[in-house]
């Protein structure tokens, strides 16, 4: 008898993680995505930055190149 309610008590205390986990994944969820788009935005914001540089290339009285 006593292995029964051990074993009722363990089972309700499932019950109230799982249903404080249902509570708590959409919230989870969406500071995952957030963080995700922010960073994806960082590094296609790096991306395009990199594309859009330009350089002047000037050579020296030695010939050496160097990139500004």
């Amino acid at each position: 008898m006593q292995r029964g309610r051990a074993y009722l008590q363990c089972l309700e205390l499932e019950q109230k993680r799982i249903q404080v986990f249902e509570c708590e994944l959409p919230l989870y969820l969406e500071l995952v995505i957030k963080r995700y788009v922010r960073h994806n935005y960082k590094i296609t914001a790096r991306h395009r930055e990199r594309e859009t540089q330009t350089y002047i290339i000037s050579i020296n009285i030695h010939g050496e190149i160097k990139r500004n």
